[in-house]
């Protein structure tokens, strides 16, 4: 995550999974924590809850496009 960082400069990274599978979930905040543990913000959410922006872009909950 460190060298994705660099090499594509995000500023948050967001991670979904599918909000009725607990095996997913897990595996999504194990991976979560290893972009965080290399500096990378990220922001969870589940897929139910990404929306379509005014541009057709994906938004997350405070409708921050997702990038």
């Amino acid at each position: 995550f460190g060298e994705l960082k660099a090499h594509h400069g995000f500023g948050l990274l967001h991670l979904a999974c599918c909000q009725d599978s607990e095996e997913d979930r897990g595996t999504v905040q194990y991976l979560q924590d290893c972009a965080q543990e290399a500096g990378l913000p990220t922001e969870f959410l589940f897929m139910e809850e990404i929306g379509l922006g005014e541009k057709g872009q994906f938004t997350d909950l405070q409708d921050q496009v997702i990038g």
